[in-house]
């Protein structure tokens, strides 16, 4: 799967994309950095096979090219983190009932997750997501926009609201957790520990070709 097409398409549209600068603003905490960086790290939120699962999902998203991947930038340590600090119950509980149903058409489909290969999930993701037309986008974006249904009813992990708002989700906290991480934003972005006076247009000449860090 292409990291461009990849990205875009899981967007569902750009209005719905929640900016990498503002979620990595709003946690940025000291305490935040030092969990995330444990080399004995433990999920809070997620269990273990989720979090194992979501880590080979933005791996797919951002796979290791001439930079490094999304697991290298340990992503999914970023996402465990949002959830469990930043994320309102109500978020929360979306996003496991989203993740549930991931799980569940990953199950229908004849890959239990616990035994799912990266072919696996990336031919999955291509069938849910990039070969969807135009129409099937705009319905969705509309749907994620519109009222919420309830989480409490029976089935509810199975509807298609909670499943495509999770792969947004699982889009927007990759990105900022990528962008975001130290690995990137040091060593692959412009970076200046400590920055001068906002320039809100720097030809990308004078940053070496490459965006700033956030």
């Amino acid at each position: 799967m292409n990291r461009r097409n990849a990205i875009k398409n899981i967007g569902i549209g750009t209005g719905l994309v929640v900016s990498a600068g503002a979620l990595t603003t709003l946690f940025s905490s000291c305490e935040t950095e030092a969990a995330v960086a444990a080399p004995d790290w433990t999920p809070t939120f997620l269990s273990n096979t989720d979090s194992h699962l979501l880590d080979e999902l933005s791996d797919i998203l951002l796979p290791k090219t001439d930079t490094p991947g999304a697991k290298e930038a340990k992503v999914v340590r970023y996402m465990d983190q949002i959830l469990t600090n930043i994320y309102k119950k109500e978020e929360q509980e979306a996003f496991k009932l989203g993740l549930t149903g991931f799980k569940n058409r990953l199950s229908k489909d004849g890959t239990s997750t616990e035994k799912a290969n990266r072919d696996q999930l990336t031919s999955f993701l291509t069938k849910n997501m990039s070969n969807l037309s135009d129409e099937e986008y705009t319905k969705i974006g509309k749907m994620l926009q519109g009222e919420v249904p309830d989480p409490k009813a029976e089935g509810a992990a199975d509807q298609d609201y909670y499943f495509y708002n999770f792969m947004y989700a699982l889009r927007d906290l990759s990105i900022a957790g990528y962008f975001g991480s130290e690995l990137i934003g040091e060593n692959h972005l412009a970076y200046l520990p400590v920055p001068g006076p906002y320039e809100g247009c720097v030809p990308l000449s004078e940053s070496g070709g490459v965006a700033w860090s956030l």
